[in-house]
């Protein structure tokens, strides 16, 4: 994803400069990019709440505008309102998508129009799939689900930027499950919660991490529905790692 300068010379082409970076990413590993589109299914994998949040932090800290695709949900329509209350007053976009059906293909069309997008997230949620419903003729390599273990196989093995309509480009990245946090003080996380941040000043003490602190507002919205509490106590979980671990 690095913009550069270059010359041409007698045989070839030659990099003069290597274009400061916008943005950059890790997991998957891209940069420059205008927005993140995070996949992730409602079964066939079951989505992992707390490896979304992981990778939402990072896209956050980056500063990507997010979009979130609920992919299968031709498989589980109820599980649609257990992702809306995950992500409940986040402010993101969340579409619900099918490719067997094909559900919202035309809206994720739409989003991705005019920008440059990396699609992210587990193997076999349906990125390769989403692409190739709305650009048939890219024909992209799709994988199967183990029945044992219920996760996708690795089908894409390498990130790949593909044109999309008139003006668009996205990234097809491979699958992954694992991810860490990038170098951050973990008194920083609350900072890329926008949930959080939209109850934060009316907590009582203006340094307060949301954990054990006396009149905080964030606890209390958890308590009465104004906040998810896996979300929270998946950013509880951020912390306690981010201390374990020693990388802030």
């Amino acid at each position: 994803g690095d913009n550069i300068e270059f010359s041409i010379e007698k045989h070839g082409y030659v990099i003069e400069k290597i274009m400061k970076r916008k943005n950059k990413l890790s997991r998957p590993p891209v940069s420059n990019v205008d927005q993140v589109m995070i996949v992730f299914s409602v079964d066939f994998p079951k989505p992992n709440f707390l490896f979304l949040d992981k990778l939402i932090l990072n896209c956050e800290m980056e500063h990507l505008d997010i979009l979130l695709c609920c992919n299968k949900v031709d498989l589980d329509s109820n599980s649609v309102i257990e992702v809306r209350n995950h992500f409940l007053n986040t402010g993101y976009e969340i579409i619900f998508s099918s490719t067997k059906t094909n559900i919202d293909m035309a809206k994720i069309k739409n989003r991705l129009e005019n920008r440059t997008t990396v699609l992210a997230g587990p193997s076999g949620v349906g990125k390769s799939s989403i692409i190739n419903m709305i650009e048939p003729k890219m024909d992209l390599l799709t994988g199967s689900i183990s029945s044992k273990l219920r996760r996708g196989k690795h089908t894409t093995r390498h990130t790949e930027l593909l044109k999309t309509g008139k003006n668009g480009f996205v990234l097809d990245t491979p699958g992954f499950t694992s991810l860490e946090i990038e170098k951050l003080d973990f008194e920083e996380v609350k900072e890329f919660y926008p949930d959080f941040l939209n109850f934060s000043n009316l907590c009582k003490f203006k340094n307060c991490n949301h954990l054990n602190e006396p009149g905080c507002q964030i606890k209390h919205q958890v308590s009465t529905g104004g906040i998810s509490p896996t979300r929270y106590a998946n950013y509880k979980s951020i912390i306690d790692e981010l201390k374990n671990t020693g990388r802030y």
